[in-house]
């Protein structure tokens, strides 16, 4: 019984555990340049790997864009879209494909036809 009450509460607590706030930066090269996004997530809620929260992306000019954060989650790996709602990405995309491992999270980033590289950490 002990052992079935445990796996049950880890069961619960990897579902969670994307739930919170992260902080990072997208590292996007284009041509010569590379371009450095900084991304702030707060993953409000998980409920059978379907992902919800808000998301803001800040540009080199630290020009700000807010956005609804929607997305996936099968085991370590994650799928997110943020729909910018404000600022000067609005009514465009940011889509993030990674694998979380504790309280961090790395993987592929993209904006419009730009790919880079994403890191995060869990803040809260």
């Amino acid at each position: 019984m002990r052992i079935i009450h445990t796996l049950a509460m880890l069961a619960t607590v990897g579902c969670g555990a994307i739930s919170g706030e992260w902080e990072g930066e997208c590292k996007v090269q284009v041509g010569n340049d590379l371009y450095i996004y900084e991304v702030e997530l707060e993953v409000e809620s998980v409920e059978k790997g379907d992902i919800n929260g808000t998301g803001t992306l800040y540009d080199e000019d630290n020009n700000r864009s807010l956005g609804i954060l929607d997305g996936n989650q099968e085991g370590e790996n994650i799928d997110l879209d943020i729909e910018f709602e404000d600022g000067v990405l609005q009514n465009r995309s940011f889509e993030i494909d990674a694998t979380i491992s504790g309280r961090e999270m790395n993987g592929d980033c993209q904006l419009g036809g730009q790919h880079g590289l994403l890191e995060m950490e869990q803040t809260g």
